[in-house]
């Protein structure tokens, strides 16, 4: 009777044991799918940022040498409402561009990181944006 009951006692303590590290466990991935899920959310820009870049109507769709919108994969046409990123010059339709930038900080065709300080000198007539050298890829 006692081996049964230290048999029965050992069991208990060995399902105790693994459902503690099981509910560690859960509560690990569920802190890092928390912090993963915030850094996500930060990436992007903000919409002041989003609203300072400047905005025009396409007269062309060939203007400046391209005409499509990596975003939504259709060309931009004259009439249509157009964002140029400062720093690399890829032309989008504004909505696309305003939601990429929404949940990304860089340009979807290149990659390079959209210069906020560039985009704030050049709305207070500080003249032309500088270029940067673009990321290897």
């Amino acid at each position: 009777m006692a081996l049964s009951f230290i048999i029965g006692l050992a069991t208990f303590v060995i399902y105790l044991l693994i459902w503690y590290l099981c509910r560690r466990h859960n509560r690990r991935i569920a802190v890092m799918a928390a912090a993963q899920h915030q850094l996500a959310n930060a990436r992007g820009l903000g919409p002041a940022a989003i609203a300072a870049m400047p905005a025009f109507v396409c007269e062309n769709s060939q203007e400046g040498g391209g005409g499509d919108c990596a975003v939504c994969l259709g060309q931009v046409q004259g009439g249509e409402i157009a964002r140029r990123l400062p720093v690399c010059k890829h032309l989008f339709h504004v909505d696309c561009i305003d939601m990429w930038l929404h949940s990304h900080s860089t340009c979807p065709v290149c990659r390079a990181d959209v210069n906020l300080a560039a985009v704030a000198k050049k709305a207070e007539g500080g003249g032309e944006v500088a270029s940067q050298p673009l990321p290897p890829v």
